[in-house]
């Protein structure tokens, strides 16, 4: 029966994907003749850095020390600040959609569906992010908050991207892949800024920043930002989904030396949002359900210092700590985290061609939640110790040919006790230009509070009168883990074309499975088993100075069983992580300088879609269409301190559906929208 059901959906879903290739032909084809327009040549570049010179920018979140990002043995995507101003994105998720290997979704206006290399949701667990080394990992759902990043765009100096595990490194939940923000240093952003967004659907943005010396080593820099933008419309009813939100942030930073041999970064940032939110069905004590529109408060804080000592150009070592503090307020529950982390790290040449890299560290999370009727915790305060310790050894096989890198992560949490994640990495230069890598890791993803202790009111039962099912964690749940085995080739070696490939194949174990007791209630357990393979295509070709593009491919296929499900039964769990990530994405961004400072910006996308809708969706029924999407935007700078931006987003279509929300979030359509921008440099 379970595979009857599984083909059905699948031939659905094929069927569903060509009648929409046919039905957007025109698009595709006016996507592919934006490309290489043939204009007159300009006298500046695009770019300030070429092709080439791209792939050896330096990177940290492979192997926790500067490398080239050509002689990285992962599969490596760099977004660079010259990215950052061509995309114009107003937040750092429409910033990934470009990454290969990710899927990014938009559920509503201010929540994102984020993950690499599958099993996409709205807290997905098995992708970590980082803001200059500081977790934003949620210890309630193991996900992120991505509306509460507070970020200022020109304040990033890159973003790196690892599609695979990182845990030998970064620990555990960086199953699947690594997202590390890395902000510029106060010295690097001297003088000030400001910066104004006004847009469609009431969406409106200001930002400044101020650059400054407090002496002659030492750099400082205040930011602020407010960002206000409306609600959207409710999937196939076209009212008002009650998603807007309003939030502000703050941040400061001061950057020293001292003497050649120090380097420190004092850091800190605030933030405060009220983000709207539907939630349906909502149970009263009355057993009543109900839909309701929730004021989501949120607002944190963190401070962040790191301090750099240079023994020798082969041996230093990075000690660094921060403390974070979290407050939601929802009609669910409230929640508030307060975490201490303190990381310790060195680096030294054991031998001529033997480098090491080891570290220590700590991390305290203090969680305490104020439980309602529809979610309660077993116990409302909870403290989780985490304890870690790590090695990596690069070894030099053959003189600048062969590299074999070896490493090892320790860990020791309250959930699991000990958990050991290791990795192989191999890296060959065949020739000047050219390069193949190899890598097999073990990642783990611990179990977070969810599913530990929860007990949450679940969903109606379609019968009268009204009945009710919940959601109970367990203190049985333990990590999943992945074997995943990776391979890549690529290509570094003129100014006009670079190619990258990433062939993987992930073999997961214990993932987590809701599993119907039969007696109103469904338990999360380590029920499911999983496949996941693929590859990942990003090219970069200039051909003419006036002109860059960029071609990303992405091919994911996910299988999953359940362990102990009756025979011809079937999992609902494994079937929505079998069919939560799309099977084939497509982005093309082309750049062209018009001349005469004026820049035009395109970014194409094709999305298949989804055959299965999450179970626990307001929508049981919906079933996300594949969509094609296109972005652009044409940026003038005035002079030397004044620019102009005009962008159109989805300019496709008015509206399509990219995700359907989990937890009581309903789905919601994404419009096309446009919006303007001022920058002021002075």
């Amino acid at each position: 029966m379970s595979e009857i059901k599984h083909t059905i959906m699948v031939e659905y879903g094929l069927s569903v994907a060509l009648g929409d290739v046919l039905r957007n032909f025109p698009a595709i084809v006016l996507m592919l003749l934006l490309l290489p327009a043939p204009l007159a040549a300009a006298d500046v570049d695009l770019y300030e850095l070429g092709l080439a010179e791209l792939m050896n920018v330096e990177i940290t979140s492979v192997s926790r020390k500067k490398q080239n990002m050509a002689d990285a043995a992962a599969a490596v995507y760099v977004i660079n600040r010259e990215d950052i101003r061509d995309s114009g994105a107003s937040s750092v998720p429409e910033l990934l959609r470009q990454v290969p290997g990710l899927n990014v979704a938009q559920v509503t206006s201010n929540r994102w569906a984020i993950s690499a290399r599958g099993f996409n949701g709205l807290f997905s667990n098995k992708l970590l992010v980082q803001i200059d080394g500081r977790s934003i990992y949620s210890p309630t759902f193991s996900g992120v908050y991505w509306a509460n990043l507070g970020l200022l765009l020109e304040d990033i100096e890159r973003i790196e991207v690892i599609r695979g595990p990182g845990a030998t490194l970064w620990g555990a939940n960086a199953v699947n892949g690594i997202i590390n923000i890395i902000t510029r240093s106060a010295g690097d952003s001297s003088g000030g800024h400001v910066s104004v967004d006004v847009g469609d659907d009431e969406y409106r943005r200001g930002a400044v920043r101020y650059g400054f010396d407090v002496g002659t080593d030492i750099q400082g820099r205040i930011s602020a930002q407010y960002i206000d933008f409306d609600s959207s419309s409710l999937y196939s009813y076209g009212v008002d989904a009650y998603d807007g939100e309003r939030i502000k942030s703050a941040s400061i930073r001061f950057d020293g030396v001292g003497g050649d041999n120090d380097a420190w970064t004092m850091q800190g940032s605030v933030f405060d949002g009220d983000q709207q939110m539907l939630v349906a069905p909502y149970w009263t004590e009355a057993f009543l359900p109900t839909v309701v529109w929730d004021d989501t408060e949120s607002s944190g804080g963190n401070i962040m210092g790191s301090w750099q000592h240079n023994c020798s150009d082969s041996n230093s070592f990075t000690l660094k700590g921060y403390v974070d503090y979290v407050n939601r307020d929802t009609i669910i529950f409230d929640e508030r985290h307060y975490t201490l982390d303190i990381d310790f790290q060195h680096q030294f040449q054991l031998c001529e061609g033997n480098n090491i890299v080891w570290g220590a560290g700590f991390r305290l999370i203090d969680s305490n939640y104020d439980s309602t009727y529809m979610a309660r915790f077993s116990s409302d305060d909870y403290t989780n110790r985490l304890y870690s310790g790590f090695v990596q050894d690069e070894i030099t096989l053959v003189a600048d040919k062969v590299w074999l890198t070896l490493g090892c992560k320790v860990e020791h949490n309250d959930y699991t006790d000990f958990e050991v994640q290791p990795s192989v990495r191999l890296m060959w230069k065949v020739a000047p230009d050219h390069r193949v890598w190899a890598a097999v890791s073990r990642a783990v993803r611990t179990p977070n509070r969810f599913e530990r202790s929860t007990y949450l009111v679940f969903k109606m039962m379609d019968v009268y009168p009204y009945s009710k099912m919940h959601v109970q964690g367990s203190n049985d749940f333990e990590s999943e883990n992945v074997m995943a085995y990776e391979a890549g080739y690529r290509y570094v070696g003129n100014e006009q074309f670079s190619f990258d490939l990433a062939a993987f194949y992930n073999d997961y174990d214990d993932l987590r499975c809701y599993r119907d007791n039969g007696h109103g209630a469904i338990n999360i357990v380590n029920d499911i088993d999983a496949s996941g393979y693929g590859f990942e295509v990003s090219t970069r070709w200039q051909p003419l100075p006036w002109m860059d593009s960029e071609f990303n491919y992405t091919y994911l296929r996910i299988s999953t069983h359940a362990k102990h499900y009756p025979p011809g039964d079937f999992s609902v769990s494994a079937i929505v992580d079998e069919h939560s990530s799309p099977r084939h994405q497509l982005a093309l961004m082309t750049h062209i300088d018009l001349g005469n400072s004026v820049r035009l910006n395109l970014a194409g996308r094709y999305v298949s879609g989804l055959d299965v809708a999450s179970p626990t969706a307001f929508y049981n029924d919906v079933i996300i269409q594949s969509y094609y999407a296109l972005d652009a935007n044409i940026c003038w700078q005035v002079n030397d301190a004044v620019a102009v931006q005009i962008s159109g987003k989805n300019l496709l279509d008015s509206k399509h559906l990219e995700f359907v929300g989990e937890y009581f979030i309903p789905a919601t359509e994404i419009s096309r929208s446009c919006f303007a921008r001022l920058t002021w440099d002075f």
